[in-house]
């Protein structure tokens, strides 16, 4: 017994090396290959300029799910029909805002009665009102009762939808001009195989309180700074090295374009699910790969979208503790899909990381502390050891985010003054010796709010959205 007692820190602490080591050699791989795409991806500009050629028979329908949004909702719009594709129609769904959101939208594009629902063919809440804007004859509007998800919001906009592509795009968040014709290229160039196509999120600056006033540099929040961070080395390099391989996940709900009829196929978004963006292009592989089609599920990297971020802790942990529960809801829902050889390399490869390294990990983390903690009370590891330990940990895994930043800087084409760039990498350290920790317990709540069956959604307060970097800065500034 005492023997087993004396193994079970060395064996913990073997298990626990081999876990992270794998975990930051994944890490290494992936930013390694998107610093050499880097520099041979292409700017994209040559394809969205045959884009415009083609745009006449690839016309778009963007979805824009609102609820309570009356702080953000005019600049959206508008900054979605100064969009430089030209054939769209846009379809914002008020998802029964209780503050002042469909007030706003009647008096700034003069809404009137006048549009028809067709026949439903996805499940939604019942439609009160449809509007159509008689200064904006390509915007249409969706009011209807609350349903407590965005995934009801977009099947009320699916039925809507006169276009063969539909695009995503958040209340909170701003399109680059020609972000639509970029992300649209891949499609216009194998419309047979190109199913659904991303944009890459980022964090954006806040405008001042008075509207076009111009700034640059970061937030002075290093809550902001940090997920600056975070959406480069994730939403970005991470996502971009899974793309290569036709291996992506998931298109962020913020900006993303789906061929509507594979959207159909599936009967729409599925109702109540916490991530409906994940659920989605996970159900898009199973379905196409048990269908034995090649298909294509592709990434732009420099058709950016800006979006606001959480200002607050209490907002980010909710928001977090969310992404966590619709992570866990859907790998529930596509568990046969695990190591499951039919469904190639997302079944062997793909839906195995998102178990290990995403879902799993913060249980992991937890347990690996515990553990520690347990050794040093019994004395099999001394403090000073720990802190060698845990101190070469963040330090390296603050050199890959560095790098990511770097990285993400090439692929997008940003420009930033030597202070950014130094404060994102002290933010870096910071992200690792505050922020994760705080990640952990948020993510851990997640999963047990989950169990305790809590579907909420939990909408972030807006503090304004960004005006469009072009209009404000370049600079990559602080969901």
């Amino acid at each position: 017994m005492l023997h087993t007692l004396n193994q079970l820190p060395h064996n913990a602490g073997l298990g626990v090396l081999v876990y992270y080591g794998l975990s930051g050699l994944i890490s290494v791989v992936l930013l390694i290959a998107a610093a050499r795409m880097s520099f041979r991806y292409p700017t994209s500009d040559g394809e969205a300029a045959q884009t415009k050629n083609a745009t006449g028979t690839f016309p778009v329908s963007i979805l824009v799910p609102a609820r309570n949004e009356e702080r953000v909702i005019t600049k959206a719009v508008r900054s979605l029909l100064q969009l430089s594709y030209p054939a769209l129609e846009i379809i914002v769904i008020n998802d029964g805002s209780d503050d002042g959101t469909l007030e706003v939208l009647r008096s700034e594009f003069d809404l009137v009665p006048g549009a028809s629902m067709r026949q439903r063919t996805v499940s939604c809440q019942p439609v009160r009102s449809l509007y159509r804007s008689r200064s904006e004859s390509r915007l249409l509007v969706i009011d209807k009762c609350a349903g407590g998800s965005k995934a009801g919001a977009l099947n009320c906009g699916l039925d809507l939808a006169s276009h063969a592509y539909v695009c995503v795009v958040d209340a909170d968040s701003i399109l680059e001009p020609g972000a639509l014709d970029k992300v649209m290229a891949p499609i216009i160039k194998d419309p047979g195989r190109v199913v659904a196509s991303s944009g890459v999120v980022l964090v954006g600056k806040r405008l001042a309180a008075v509207p076009n006033t111009t700034g640059s540099g970061l937030s002075s929040s290093w809550l902001e700074r940090i997920q600056v961070v975070e959406y480069l080395r994730a939403f970005l390099v991470e996502r971009m090295c899974w793309s290569s391989r036709n291996m992506l996940m998931i298109i962020s709900g913020a900006f993303g374009v789906f061929r509507k009829d594979q959207i159909l196929k599936l009967g729409g978004y599925r109702p109540n699910t916490m991530a409906e963006d994940l659920d989605l292009v996970i159900r898009l592989h199973r379905n196409l790969l048990e269908e034995g089609k090649d298909y294509k599920i592709s990434l732009i990297p420099n058709s950016i979208c800006w979006t606001e971020a959480p200002s607050s802790m209490r907002c980010l942990a909710k928001q977090r503790a969310r992404w966590h529960r619709g992570l866990l809801d859907v790998l529930l829902a596509n568990r046969d899909m695990f190591l499951n050889s039919r469904y190639g390399k997302i079944g062997l490869l793909a839906i195995p990381y998102l178990w290990l390294y995403e879902l799993i990990a913060p249980l992991l983390e937890a347990a690996t502390w515990l553990t520690i903690l347990v050794a040093i009370a019994l004395g099999f590891l001394e403090w000073k050891v720990l802190m060698g330990v845990v101190l070469l940990g963040w330090t390296c895994a603050a050199l890959l985010s560095t790098c990511a930043i770097a990285v993400g800087f090439k692929i997008t084409s940003q420009q930033s003054e030597g202070s950014d760039f130094i404060r994102l990498v002290a933010s870096c350290f910071l992200e690792h010796a505050y922020y994760r920790p705080l990640q952990l317990v948020w993510k851990l709540w997640g999963i047990v709010r989950f169990f305790q069956g809590d579907t909420t959604w939990n909408s972030p307060k807006r503090q304004g959205i960004t005006a469009r970097p072009s209009e404000v800065t370049q600079d990559l500034v602080a969901n």
